[in-house]
């Protein structure tokens, strides 16, 4: 049935957006600008999103923050780090591991 087929293009499509290398969405890992960041809450991991991918992670079990809001100033990141050391799933190796990732996009962060 072409339905079926039609179906399976487009659940094949949404995996493949979902899709992680080294923490970053496939866009990210391409050319496009980061435009958040984005902890699983079950298990601590960070990633680094596009708007688009960012989009879809708005509720639990997903922690997302655009990077305008993270870094606008040197308090707000110093704030946003405190407030998120208080969350139960902050994983502080994991986080450091996050900036690691961010500081190998270089100037486009």
């Amino acid at each position: 049935m072409r339905i079926d087929e039609d179906m399976r293009e487009v659940f094949e499509e949404m995996e493949e957006e979902e899709k992680l290398e080294g923490g970053r969405c496939r866009h990210v890992q391409g050319e496009a600008k980061p435009h958040s960041i984005s902890c699983h809450m079950d298990t601590g991991d960070w990633d680094i999103l596009c708007k688009g991918c960012a989009e879809k992670r708005t509720r639990p079990p997903y922690y997302t923050i655009p990077l305008e809001r993270f870094f606008v100033s040197n308090f707000e990141t110093v704030d946003w780090i405190a407030h998120l050391s208080e969350k139960r799933w902050f994983v502080p190796k994991k986080f450091i591991g996050l900036f690691r990732n961010l500081r190998g996009l270089g100037g486009r962060v």
